[in-house]
């Protein structure tokens, strides 16, 4: 199968319509979805099949003595090796004979449509993976929610206005407790998005405003979230999470025989992971109804 990137004489597609394509893949798989908003990318070879990283166990704290040096306050340094599998998210498509014969003969665009829906859907399941985490045989693989080394119970009803403030500030004072300052981004589903569109004592500005405020970064809403629960991460967090990619949202095609209706395969597809270096950066809130 041949990507788009690479059109050449085999290719059942002309390079212009390859082009016209795969920047449609490309738009819609990163148009609508806010997983990659909230992580820095990182890029690796195409042929990866794992991804391993280090984890430095935290020291014990300094100490103040009023004479030079001082007692030493040497730490065994302790690196914990782990792995992350490269996995692949993919959605096929078909293009039927029709199309293609118009688009050679014509010169009119080649549809979109077919490859588009497949984007959405590799976008979609994309976002699930950064934002929640998923499995896939047997394998957890964890997102930013699942991931998150604090986590906010209480029962804050954000029904309630003043529950909106006392859950924020709740959140804030977990990651700070870690030295993990603002500022923040935070993720909501429609239902606490909602909530927060109501006015501060009747006055100009919204919760929504009082909240972005004091997280100093940007709240976005998703579908992954479920209702009554939220995502609070550290905001541009180098170094304390990121989103591995070893091959870009990219789409193969090859042209079938005639049992297949002389149509054209395709599929979309991306291969990556999320990793978390510390996960104290990232806060889950459960309880908001």
């Amino acid at each position: 199968m041949k990507t788009m990137r690479f059109v050449g004489r085999d290719e059942p597609l002309q390079t212009e319509q390859g082009l016209y394509l795969n920047p449609s893949i490309i738009k819609i798989a990163r148009r609508d979805f806010k997983g990659r908003r909230l992580m820095p990318i990182k890029y690796v070879d195409p042929n990866t099949k794992t991804f391993a990283y280090d984890k430095l166990t935290e020291m014990s704290g300094a100490r103040i003595d009023p004479n030079y040096p001082g007692p030493e306050t040497l730490d065994i340094t302790g690196m914990t090796r782990s792995n992350v599998n490269m996995n692949t998210i993919h959605k096929e498509f078909e293009i039927p004979k029709e199309d293609l014969d118009a688009a050679n003969m014509s010169g009119q665009p080649l549809p979109t449509t077919y490859s588009d829906a497949a984007a959405y859907q590799v976008g979609l399941l994309e976002d699930t993976m950064l934002i929640k985490g998923t499995t896939t045989e047997g394998t957890v693989i964890n997102g930013l929610y699942n991931g998150a080394g604090n986590s906010l119970a209480t029962n804050y009803d954000w029904a309630t206005p003043a529950d909106i403030i006392t859950a924020t500030n709740a959140a804030i004072a977990l990651m700070e407790a870690d030295h993990i300052y603002g500022p923040y981004n935070l993720t909501v589903p429609s239902e606490q998005m909602g909530y927060m569109q109501v006015l501060v004592n009747d006055g100009p500005s919204t919760y929504y405003d009082w909240v972005q405020k004091r997280i100093g970064g940007f709240i976005q809403q998703s579908e992954v979230l479920t209702a009554g629960t939220a995502l609070l991460t550290k905001a541009n967090p180098v170094s304390l999470f990121e989103y591995v990619i070893a091959r870009e949202v990219n789409a193969e095609t090859e042209l079938q025989g005639v049992r297949k209706g002389n149509s054209m395969f395709g599929r979309v597809f991306v291969k990556g992971a999320p990793v978390i270096y510390n996960s104290n950066a990232i806060c889950s809130i459960t309880d908001l109804t």
